[in-house]
């Protein structure tokens, strides 16, 4: 057998959940959301502008279509992490 193999398998075997929380996300301001929001729409917008998607073999309507997602999935985050917890 692999090394690769016995060290995955033992990995798997001994493994112990995690019981301290690394992530905690407690947002005050809706301030924050929107620079969250807009460095991810920067990023890609970019990466669209540098025309990645010829690069890599996409048309412009599949480039529309990605646009459209991300701002629909922008505007999700949003009022997800707007409403008040309870």
């Amino acid at each position: 057998m692999s090394q690769s193999f016995m060290l995955s398998q033992l990995i798997m075997r001994f493994w112990e959940p995690a019981t301290a929380h690394l992530w905690t996300l407690d947002i005050v301001e809706d301030f924050y959301i929107w620079i969250h929001i807009f460095a991810w729409v920067l990023l890609y917008g970019t990466s669209l502008m540098l025309d990645f998607p010829d690069l890599v073999g996409m048309s412009e309507v599949i480039v529309i279509i990605i646009i459209i997602i991300i701002i629909i999935m922008a505007k999700i985050l949003f009022t997800l992490l707007s409403k008040p917890k309870h």
